[in-house]
């Protein structure tokens, strides 16, 4: 979850799909506006600004008022375009051009995979201050959070958080929480009933949102370098586990970038406290010493596999799609 970023959902995809995301071998193109006054646009340029493409298949490339910003192999993960200082009063113009030509380098190679074309995922426009965390490694959204059990009911929480500095050389801190959540995240309640629901939401949450653990460290950070920042949570002591369908509690981490007191950005997210292994001993799988063990007790894993059968969208799903599939 973007905190102190503008973020825009450019929502290409809903508008194009039906007729871009092709089986057909071929370059389709995107393109979209925004227009700006002579303050807006400077507004703009005062901020990092970035598209960020959930997805496109299979190769894309990226234009920003006829400039060439740049290129991503691969039809299933996420990048980003940075386009910051680059607006002007008037119209702004992003074109994407989708490729699904053939390319031995690029899976999937044979089979019945189709090598769909388009923009199939979510599109934003995201602005952020000068010095934020780095949305250009990898699509991601320049934090990384790792839940670890120490020994016992003994756990700790690493961060990294990728720091880009687009300004003058400054001097800064990460702080990071973790949290239990004020009340159940209701977001997906259009989608996914809460009848349908294997426990009860009012169990997974705690008014309170008392912090559990939390941990700060600071960089000098010159400017136009990108650093890595490592912090660790310590001695988290006997914390709820994430524990399957039944109950899967989840905490809330939030790392925050600061300039002395003021955010400049800050990043949440859920989390989960798991241990899991995977046992293959003498005798079968029904053995209750073999299989998939979730917090030291046996839990069969049951999954499905999800194609593109709707029609005109072939793998532009969104939540709705994904939800009628799983209640049809």
């Amino acid at each position: 979850m973007y905190i102190n970023a503008i973020v825009y959902n450019c929502r290409l995809r809903y508008y194009y799909q039906c007729l871009h995301c092709r089986i057909n071998k071929w370059i389709y193109w995107y393109r979209s506006t925004i227009t700006l006054s002579e303050e807006e646009a400077q507004a703009y340029n005062d901020r990092s600004v970035f598209l960020r493409f959930g997805a496109v298949g299979m190769e894309a490339a990226v234009f920003w008022n006829g400039e060439f910003i740049d290129w991503h192999m691969g039809g299933w993960s996420a990048f980003s375009a940075d386009i910051s200082g680059r607006f002007k009063a008037g119209e702004n113009l992003a074109a994407i051009s989708a490729d699904n030509t053939d390319n031995p380098s690029l899976a999937p190679l044979h089979g019945d995979f189709n090598r769909a074309s388009g923009v199939n995922r979510e599109v934003e426009l995201i602005l952020v201050p000068k010095i934020h965390f780095d949305l250009m490694d990898h699509g991601s959204r320049g934090v990384y959070i790792s839940p670890e059990r120490v020994g016992g009911d003994r756990w700790r929480v690493r961060i990294k958080a990728r720091v880009a500095n687009g300004a003058h050389k400054q001097r800064i801190t990460i702080r990071a929480a973790i949290r239990h959540p004020e009340c159940f995240d209701h977001s997906l309640d259009a989608y996914f009933p809460v009848g349908k629901l294997r426990f009860d939401p009012n169990d997974m949450c705690d008014p309170s949102g008392a912090v559990i653990g939390e941990t700060s460290a600071s960089a000098l950070i010159p400017g136009g370098t990108t650093r890595e920042i490592a912090l660790s949570i310590e001695n988290i002591a006997s914390p709820r586990l994430w524990d399957g369908l039944q109950s899967p509690y989840r905490y809330i981490a939030r790392v925050e970038l600061l300039s002395g007191v003021e955010v400049l950005d800050a990043y949440e997210a859920h989390i989960g406290f798991r241990y899991y292994e995977a046992v293959r001993k003498e005798g079968t799988y029904d053995d209750p010493d073999n299989g998939f063990f979730l917090n030291g007790r046996r839990y069969p894993l049951r999954g499905m596999a999800m194609h593109h059968d709707w029609p005109g969208l072939g793998r532009a799903l969104t939540w709705r799609h994904i939800a009628a599939d799983i209640w049809a």
